[in-house]
């Protein structure tokens, strides 16, 4: 009888082994800090994990800046008006649907390289010459990670957001096709 029950509880260790190892063993996002550059400016970022598959990218940098007036949406790098850049900050929470698949398929997952859902909210603080503005967007994108060490990362979306400005004259915005591409570099 001491046999048998040593033997189930052999087999039940085993087991629960065995399933321990094969959950450590599924993709996960991880954490990223990095500097990056693309359309939307130059800065640096944070894409923190929150879960298995669930991240938030935290970035702020320098870039043009929203204009939103008169139902028109521009994005101005430079003009007559004013050459200063504008700051801003963002907040960018993702939630990545495929890694497990391109892990099956051999497919490189490091530095989270996959698809994502996302909900973009990017803020232009006020200066002197640039009222403040805040875009919200929700969107479909990739990051995908290039280079021997992978430490080189591209990443681009595509989507549908709502722009305004904040404050003064902040009752007027407007719906805008949200498109961005950068690429950044995993620091540390």
């Amino acid at each position: 009888m001491k046999k048998r029950t040593a033997f189930i509880s052999g087999i039940s260790m085993l087991f629960l082994l065995n399933s321990l190892a094969t959950s450590a063993q599924k993709p996960s996002v991880q954490g990223l800090p990095k500097v990056e550059a693309g359309l939307g400016g130059f800065g640096g970022a944070y894409e923190a994990k929150l879960g298995r598959k669930f991240s938030i990218d935290l970035g702020a940098g320098i870039g043009g800046r929203y204009e939103i007036y008169n139902y028109t949406f521009a994005y101005i790098i430079a003009d007559s008006r004013s050459w200063i850049p504008a700051l801003y900050m963002q907040v960018n929470p993702r939630f990545y649907y495929n890694l497990s698949r391109r892990d099956v398929k051999g497919k490189i997952i490091a530095n989270n390289s996959g698809n994502f859902f996302g909900l973009k909210i990017k803020v232009a603080p006020h200066t002197a010459q640039i009222n403040p503005g805040a875009l919200i967007n929700f969107h479909w994108g990739l990051q995908r990670a290039y280079g021997r060490s992978n430490k080189w990362l591209f990443n681009t979306h595509v989507g549908l957001g709502y722009g305004g400005n904040i404050g003064k004259g902040g009752s007027e915005g407007m719906i805008y096709p949200s498109i961005d591409a950068k690429f950044a570099y995993r620091i540390f």
